[in-house]
């Protein structure tokens, strides 16, 4: 059974897409075990270490003005929302 051409190149391409995914994964693996979040990691700088914090806060007062809330009221008032297909031939609307 001879192997033609493009059958050795579609070895060596399907070959070279695994090593290459093998390489990605060692790589994935060995860096999530070096940066561990239970690792404390002293400074000899005398610095102190930056801390990332997660807790943002998101400010909300926007939301609770009037011009805010008569514009949100103010597009079911006028029709605007829930917004309605037009009518005509096409595709099925999926939203119904």
């Amino acid at each position: 059974m001879e192997n033609t051409p493009t059958q050795h190149m579609t070895l060596i391409v399907f070959g070279g897409v695994l090593l290459a995914a093998i390489i990605v994964g060692v790589i994935m693996y060995f860096s999530s075990s070096f940066s561990s979040p239970g690792l404390d990691v002293q400074s000899t700088t005398g610095e102190a270490p930056l801390v990332a914090s997660t807790a943002t806060q998101f400010d909300t007062t926007l939301l609770q003005r009037a011009e805010f809330k008569e514009l949100d009221m103010s597009l079911f008032v006028r029709g605007l929302l829930p917004v309605v297909p037009p009518a005509g031939t096409g595709k099925t609307n999926i939203f119904r």
